[in-house]
């Protein structure tokens, strides 16, 4: 959650906003996963496409878990087949 906290506050949001997401974010039993050193290798062929390193590991870590749904405010999720993108700043 600190992670999560601090990229709320560099959005320059209210602390009463912040505390109403994280807690949703809670509500929602939502679980911050290992990372694995072979999604950074997985990621690179990504990376040669286009994608940030952070995103597509994000998503290598998403696809090896089987999860379809991401929390975020990065709009090219959108255009993942199989995953659907929540905007965080608009939960």
């Amino acid at each position: 959650m600190v992670e999560i906290y601090a990229f709320l506050k560099s959005k320059r949001l209210s602390e009463q906003k912040i505390s109403d997401i994280l807690r949703q974010i809670n509500e929602h039993r939502v679980i911050l996963l290992a990372f694995e050193p072979e999604f950074l290798v997985e990621a690179l062929p990504m990376v040669k496409k286009g994608w940030k390193m952070g995103d597509a590991i994000h998503l290598n870590t998403m696809l090896k878990n089987k999860i379809s749904i991401i929390v975020t405010d990065d709009r090219h999720f959108e255009g993942v087949d199989g995953i659907t993108r929540i905007d965080l700043l608009n939960v």
